[in-house]
């Protein structure tokens, strides 16, 4: 894969990824230098932070909205929730941001 290119395999997707070669290979093969080991102390200040719940509500959509998140595939759900977030974010005033009259 090229460098700045993100390509998502759905199940059953080819790849070139020798899969016998992965499961094959011991931690002592795996190259972890990019992924140093941590210590208590670059844990000290860690936090536990867990997403808030998310609210369900029923909600009334048109029809060829819903059709079309869902031939997104999968999580078209929140691919909703991101869509009316990033709106959302929008619209809070922003000292860059124009104020309307």
């Amino acid at each position: 894969m090229s460098e700045g290119r993100i390509v998502r395999y759905k199940k059953g997707m080819k790849d070139d990824t020798d899969w016998a070669r992965v499961k094959a290979m011991t931690d002592d093969d795996i190259d972890f230098s990019d992924n140093p080991e941590t210590d208590e102390a670059f844990w000290a200040d860690a936090k536990l932070v867990l997403p808030e719940p998310k609210a369900s509500i029923g909600i009334r959509l048109d029809r060829d909205i819903v059709d079309w998140f869902k031939k997104q595939g999968a999580g078209y759900q929140t691919r909703m929730n991101a869509v009316l977030r990033t709106y959302m974010e929008n619209q809070k005033p922003s000292s860059k941001r124009r104020k309307h009259a």
